[in-house]
């Protein structure tokens, strides 16, 4: 929902702008959520959106079981 999109983006701006962000590296690098799970979240959301929009390579399958 267009709401959602623009809630997670300005999240991600605040958490950018006060040093809340969590660098890729040590992002996927995570085992265990962090205490302040929401940039965690808010990130996520936004490359995931990144990645579908450029296309990126598919990786497993979808709920149906086809590519």
């Amino acid at each position: 929902h267009s709401s959602e999109r623009l809630k997670q983006q300005q999240m991600l701006i605040t958490f950018l702008k006060t040093g809340r962000g969590i660098a890729f590296t040590q992002m996927f690098a995570m085992k265990e959520y962090p205490q302040d799970v929401m940039p965690l979240y808010s990130q996520g959301y936004s490359l995931a959106r990144y990645l579908i929009a450029h296309g990126g390579k598919r990786i497993g399958r979808c709920a149906s079981g086809s590519p």
